[in-house]
This record gives C-alpha cells, sequence and structure tokens, in this order.
C-alpha cells in the first residue's frame, strides 16, 4: 500500500472515529445531562467534518505530495491529539462511574441466611 492510499485510509477511519466519538457523548450528554459531554460531541463532530474536508482537500490535490504531506503530517496530529482527547474522557468518564456509590436496590447487603438451613 502506498503511502497515499494508507493517508486516505487513515483519514476515513480518523473521521469514523469522531463520529462515534460524537455520537458516544451525545448518548452520554442524553443520559447524564452533563454538558460537559455536549462540548464533546460537538467538538468531534467538528472534527470529522474537518477531516472530511482535508480529506477531499488531499484526494484532489495529490499530484503536490511533497507540499501536501507536510500540511497532511500536522492536520494528522492534531486529529490524533483529538482523537487522545476523546479516550482521556472516555476514560474519565468511566473513572467517575466506578466511583459513584451503588444505587440502593443494587447494593449487596449482608443476609440472614440461616433460615435456609
Amino acid at each position: 500500500m502506498s503511502l497515499k492510499a494508507f493517508h486516505i485510509v487513515f483519514i476515513i477511519f480518523s473521521t469514523l472515529l469522531a463520529f462515534g466519538t460524537g455520537a458516544w457523548c451525545v448518548w452520554v450528554d442524553l443520559v447524564e445531562g452533563a454538558p460537559i459531554y455536549l462540548a464533546g460531541a460537538i467538538a468531534s463532530f467538528a472534527s470529522a467534518i474537518a477531516l472530511i474536508v482535508y480529506g477531499v482537500w488531499f484526494y484532489r490535490k495529490m499530484k503536490r505530495l511533497r507540499i501536501n504531506m507536510a500540511i497532511a503530517i500536522w492536520f494528522l496530529f492534531g486529529a490524533v491529539l483529538s482523537v487522545i482527547g476523546g479516550i482521556g474522557a472516555f476514560s474519565f468518564h468511566l473513572w467517575r462511574h466506578g466511583r459513584m456509590p451503588v444505587e440502593p436496590h443494587r447494593e449487596i447487603t449482608e443476609e440472614d441466611l440461616s433460615k435456609y438451613e
């Protein structure tokens, strides 16, 4: 696979990941009602749209590969950092929910088992 083809494939997967992260943030915002996830969804969808625009631009301008690759590397560096930020937000979500107290109807309580013997 050539570097150009790999670049296009990487843009496609990054776009799908950005859309997936945005959908997850919307879902968490609907469930939790936390506005920070709505901001994450907006940022993810904006990144996905920017990746689509960039992918079309790159595909049309592949003839001048040397100049485009320098721009592409910096753009993908930003895209990777935004994906890492999404993973960090997901990790924070898991950490926050792992520390929440259990709802009373889901608590495991000590029960007198002698009546079953």
